[in-house]
């Protein structure tokens, strides 16, 4: 099933307590003992380093990117691939394509404006968890573990973008590999100046790390950024790794 069609209204959903390792039976990722561990004590290294990388794309977008907001009809796609083959994925023609992080740890900014943009972010911060995950024994507790990290991860992007209200977790296939996405809501502040903003996240696992992924654009425009979005993240691809 397509990644539209696993599109759900955004319905703001109650808090709910953070889960444990224990509730997929899997070893908390850096601990010995994962049954006293909950998921909301994430080192807080794991959390300063997404969230710095992150904040490099303020300056890139501000030097780089174009003026105009709209997502404007895209001409055509093209394929772009970093340097040491660790992801590839497709991008409307026009748009900058950029590696702002380095070989190790890639964070690739797809920039129509510093409005509308695309992140995709490969950290092997996460490793642990990446390990742990590719050692469960089935689609759900692997999808159960993707989505504990998920909701664990949106405190990252929270604490650079803001606020988020997200709807309902979902499950999907990135590349070959299984991701959990939710869109999401926020207010934009700095180089958004307070517009609204929509958008997409989603995480899947590579071997050794994980893959965070991020599309956003003003509420306004999303309508007609959303398939360009799309079809953006589910053409992201993973080198150097089988699939998980």
């Amino acid at each position: 099933m397509s990644a539209q069609r696993r599109l759900q209204p955004l319905k703001r959903t109650p808090k709910r307590s953070a889960g444990t390792w224990a509730d997929v039976q899997a070893p908390h990722p850096g601990v010995r003992d994962p049954r006293s561990i909950r998921m909301a004590d994430w080192p807080a290294a794991v959390n300063i380093a997404i969230i710095a990388s992150l904040a490099l794309v303020t300056a890139f977008a501000i030097l780089s990117a174009h003026t105009a907001s709209p997502v404007e009809p895209v001409r055509g796609w093209a394929t772009w691939t970093d340097p040491a083959g660790t992801i590839s994925l497709e991008h409307p023609q026009g748009w900058a394509v950029r590696n702002i992080g380095d070989d190790d740890h890639p964070h690739v900014l797809v920039l129509r404006s510093p409005w509308v943009r695309i992140h995709v972010i490969a950290d092997d911060e996460l490793g642990s968890a990446a390990n742990t995950y590719v050692r469960l024994p089935n689609d759900a507790s692997r999808y159960r573990a993707l989505e504990l990290l998920h909701r664990t991860t949106g405190d990252s992007w929270a604490a650079w973008l803001g606020e988020l209200r997200e709807g309902r977790a979902g499950r999907t296939v990135i590349g070959r590999h299984r991701a959990v996405w939710t869109q999401f809501r926020y207010a934009g502040d700095g180089i958004e100046g307070g517009e609204p903003m929509t958008g997409y996240r989603a995480t899947m696992v590579d071997t050794g790390r994980a893959v965070l992924a991020g599309a956003v654009a003003p509420t306004e425009d999303w309508a007609q950024f959303k398939p360009v979005a799309l079809r953006v993240l589910r053409s992201i691809r993973l080198g150097n790794a089988v699939a998980s």
